[in-house]
């Protein structure tokens, strides 16, 4: 595979100096400048983050000036030729928002999980006295929900317990009796469950608004606009490899003879 992509990097090398595509220093400059604009660095503290994973800078233009190569290739001899219909649209629409809900309500959760049961071999009567314990540290204002979910949940620790929107058809059973009432910021008591012991905190509620096709348009064109590039650029690959001499040798010939033979056998 590695030999595969290498062929392909040449393949395109070529085609960038037949065609005087290939970057120019100042487009390079431009663009690792971009680079660090993004993730708040100076130049400086960039080419150090590179070099501190074991890469010379110089390597590191090249990558750049091989990405901006490809990019210009794909915008003019492929990106051209791509076009996205409007079934095209629909059809991804309805694959993904068909069956929407037309209204109703949605909450935005918090979730804290102690687990308790046979299966981590603990109990709920040890499980759900520390989720009180946080219940009440929360309630009090000595911590945030964030906070505790950090340390002692194993669901979505990372962001705090942050589940995320909820339609309220899709909110599970056992969790609507505890949330029903709530204003933002309140949290609900501890829910015993047969896999542990829960906390919830409902941090926004809001009216559901359906997607509409207009309002998605945008994003599905390019994520078909994206898909058929790349389905295309595989293809003109392909194309460039049947129109040229490529020579294997050693260990690789072999290889690729191996490939081919296990590819006709029955």
């Amino acid at each position: 595979e590695a030999l595969e992509r290498l062929i392909e990097a040449k393949l395109l090398q070529r085609v960038v100096k037949q065609t005087e595509m290939e970057a120019t220093d100042e487009e390079i400059d431009r663009a690792i400048t971009q680079i660090a604009k993004e993730n708040n660095l100076t130049l400086q503290q960039l080419a150090r983050g590179v070099t501190a994973h074991g890469i010379s800078f110089e390597v590191y233009r090249e990558k750049i000036k091989d990405e901006i190569d490809r990019a210009k290739i794909v915008n003019s001899m492929i990106r051209s030729r791509i076009a996205v219909e409007p079934e095209e649209v629909q059809k991804l629409f309805l694959e993904r928002h068909g069956d929407q809900p037309v209204g109703g309500e949605q909450v935005h959760l918090r979730h804290i999980l102690v687990p308790a049961g046979v299966s981590v071999m603990r109990s709920h009567e040890a499980a759900c006295p520390e989720v009180e314990k946080a219940r009440k540290e929360i309630v009090s204002g000595q911590k945030s929900f964030e906070t505790v979910a950090r340390k002692i949940s194993v669901l979505k620790a990372e962001s705090g317990g942050d589940v995320g929107w909820l339609h309220a058809d899709d909110i599970a059973a056992w969790m609507k009796p505890a949330i029903t009432g709530l204003s933002p910021g309140e949290v609900s008591a501890v829910i015993p469950t047969n896999f542990g012991c829960n906390l919830l905190m409902v941090v926004e509620r809001k009216s559901y608004a359906p997607t509409t096709l207009q309002d998605a348009t945008p994003e599905l064109e390019r994520e078909i606009f994206d898909r058929k590039t790349n389905e295309e650029y595989i293809r003109w690959v392909d194309r460039l490899r049947d129109q040229t001499y490529i020579q294997r040798k050693g260990l690789f010939a072999e290889t690729t003879r191996l490939l081919r033979e296990n590819a006709t056998s029955p």
